[in-house]
């Protein structure tokens, strides 16, 4: 008993230093844009494809808040690699500001037999025409 309380301690200490390393991150990140001039932001914000207001909100997010839709990809065959980086990157836009990641990785980690786009997913329609396109078009 006192073995298994001083695991669960432990695993909690692991997630609580975690999750101060990526709120350290993010803050880090918000700092930095916010320190940038109105020109600088701009230029950045174009060169990402985003607006200097979706930069702010994204640089909150942190650096791994889209790594479910990598994750979804995998999970029906569609290959991230073969997606233009344009639709990618508004495919992880979307992806990172999304507020039903909680129902995503629940669905990820039943692992149905038929994976689908859920109607939850800001992506669904996106994901589902690259996955047809990538299945009538040969690999290469």
């Amino acid at each position: 008993m006192h073995h298994k309380l001083i695991n669960l301690l432990a695993i909690a200490g692991r997630r609580l230093a975690a999750a101060t390393d990526g709120f350290r991150q993010r803050r880090a990140s918000v700092n930095e844009i916010a320190r940038m001039d109105r020109q600088e932001m701009g230029c950045l914000a174009q060169d990402l494809g985003v607006s200097p207001d979706e930069l702010r909100i994204l640089s909150a997010k942190g650096r791994n808040a889209a790594d479910l839709l990598t994750r979804r990809m995998e999970s029906v065959g569609l290959d991230p690699a073969r997606v233009d980086s344009s639709v990618m990157r508004d495919l992880q836009r979307c992806c990172s500001t999304c507020i039903e990641k909680g129902r995503c990785v629940h669905e990820l980690e039943d692992q149905p037999r038929d994976p689908a786009w859920p109607k939850y997913c800001p992506n669904e329609q996106t994901l589902a025409a690259l996955t047809e396109e990538q299945r009538r078009l040969p690999m290469g």
